[in-house]
């Protein structure tokens, strides 16, 4: 299938000081980035699903060059993590969906992601999911990142918001 990616700065909105972002369609993905490139960094959230598709996720995302070229660490609406890299129409997976009871108790996820070409980290609760090492990762803009599958209608909120340079 085809993926449909766009920058959904324009659409992000604030209630309560939450940034809530939303997919109107199926197969489709949705960002917003803070223009940081740093050869680290890390960025965290919490995150919660306020209107779900049954076949959403969401997470983070870090070393974005383009609309084409980035990194993706997220969770799934069912419990599932992973870490995947989109370079130009090719989607790599760096760490196949995997399933993870902190993920499907639902509810309010803190995510937290660390990013270098030294590895790639995905965190849920402050527990340490996934650690992989891209040797081509190159520093670019980080920031949220929302997708669906089959499903439409997905909207998750997100507070909290911090980017670091360590």
């Amino acid at each position: 299938y085809e993926l449909t990616c766009r920058d959904w700065s324009s659409d992000v909105f604030s209630s309560d000081l939450q940034r809530v972002l939303w997919v109107n369609s199926p197969f489709s993905v949705v960002w917003s980035t803070v223009d940081y490139a740093y050869e680290a960094m890390s960025i965290s959230a919490t995150a919660q699903v306020l209107a779900g598709s049954g076949q959403g996720d969401f997470g983070l995302i870090c070393g974005m060059l383009d609309g084409q070229h980035f990194t993706s660490l997220e969770v799934t609406e069912d419990g599932y993590f992973s870490i995947w890299k989109r370079l130009g129409l090719e989607t790599l997976s760096l760490l196949d969906w995997t399933y993870a009871e902190e993920i499907a108790a639902g509810g309010v996820l803190q995510l937290s992601a660390e990013c270098s070409s030294e590895s790639l980290k995905l965190a849920v609760n402050n527990g340490l999911l996934a650690e992989v090492v891209d040797p081509q990762f190159t520093p670019g803009a980080v920031g949220l990142i929302v997708g669906t599958l089959a499903g439409p209608n997905l909207s998750v909120g997100f507070d909290n918001v911090e980017i670091r340079i360590p």
